[in-house]
This record gives C-alpha cells, structure tokens and sequence, in this order.
C-alpha cells in the first residue's frame, strides 16, 4: 500500500511540473503575440491570450489572414472531447480516428514553424526599427 501512495504522488507532481510547463508555454507565446501585434500594428490584442484566436493572431502576423483562418480551421477540426458515460469513454472529434492523429501531428508541426518564422520575422523587424 506504501508504494502506491509513493507512486500516486510522484505521478501527481509530475502532472503538476508538466501542467506548470505547458501553462508558461501558453503565455509566453500570447506575450510574444501581443508583443509582436504591438509591433506591426501599433497596439496589443487580446485575441493573443484566447486558445482558437492564438491560432489566427499567429497566422495573420506571419503571413496573412487567410493563413490566419486556415489555422483556426484547423484547429477547430482537430478539437474533440472525451466522455465518460457509466464508467466508458467515448471520444467524439470531428475527425474520423484514422485520420485525426496524423492531421494532429501535421498541424502541431505547421503551428511549430509558423512560430519559429514568426519570432525570426520579429526579430528581423525589432533590429529594422533600431
């Protein structure tokens, strides 16, 4: 019995670190959004701190709105929700299973590079202005 006290707490810290991380990715990346539409547009934007939006704010600074609704498109279509009903889950996404962890993992990567484009054209913008 001591042992699985030990492993259910060492498992709950864990979730506890990797929830702390992953909350400081978020707002780091909506601070550097806001940032960056502070920089082109002259103003902050709370669309930065609001999950879809995120996604649109990153693709609008990056290359265009239309980028910036396929991202949200995307996201939206890789959204789904896990339920549990008398003890059996069920996953209901608006994809079909087969094809929802490869699309997943797609658009994780195009998010992953439009980030990384998006902080070089930041930077390549901040050194312009100075």
């Amino acid at each position: 019995m001591e042992n699985a006290t030990k492993g259910l707490m060492i498992a709950t810290i864990i979730i506890i670190v990797l929830l702390a991380i992953a909350i400081g990715i978020y707002i780091a990346i909506a601070i550097f959004l806001n940032k960056f539409h502070k920089l082109v547009y002259g103003k902050g934007s709370a669309l930065c701190w609001i999950p879809v939006a995120n996604s649109y704010i990153l693709g609008k600074l990056t290359i265009n709105n239309i980028y910036g609704w396929v991202l949200v498109i995307c996201t939206l279509l890789n959204a789904s929700i896990s339920i549990n009903n008398n003890g059996q889950n069920t996953t209901v996404g608006n994809l079909p299973e087969s094809k929802s962890s490869p699309i997943s993992t797609i658009f994780g990567i195009v998010q992953l590079i439009s980030l990384i484009y998006a902080i070089v054209k930041y930077n390549k913008i901040k050194n312009e202005e100075n």
